[in-house]
């Protein structure tokens, strides 16, 4: 893991974010399949868009990445919204495809 530049202040307590070695990989696959993604410095890694749905996701390394919140508040959010969690392009791709299945969904109950 690298650390990010915009290292956040935390009261007097100077703290870098971690990005994974991956998540350079992830996001250029995102946008490849259209989503817009914006990078959080916070309880999770990305926020996701596509067809005007938005997903927050987490990045974990392709191997070893365990699929648990860390402790704090991290894990109190973890808890209260459904994280995505991305490791490799399949899961990019799984997720694309979430989406637009739950566009197809909510469209197909709109009225003509």
């Amino acid at each position: 893991m690298g650390l990010a530049p915009d290292a956040q202040m935390d009261g007097e307590t100077l703290r870098a974010r971690k990005i994974d070695t991956n998540q350079h990989d992830i996001v250029r696959w995102l946008e490849e399949y259209g989503c817009r993604v914006h990078k959080t410095n916070g309880d999770w890694d990305l926020s996701v868009q596509l067809f005007g749905l938005t997903m927050l996701c987490e990045v974990r390394p392709e191997r070893g990445g365990v699929q648990k919140a860390r402790q704090g508040n991290q894990e109190r959010v973890h808890g209260l919204f459904n994280i995505y969690w991305l490791r490799n392009q399949e899961d990019c791709k799984q997720l694309v495809e979430t989406l637009l299945s739950w566009h197809k969904a909510i469209c197909a109950t709109l009225p003509t």
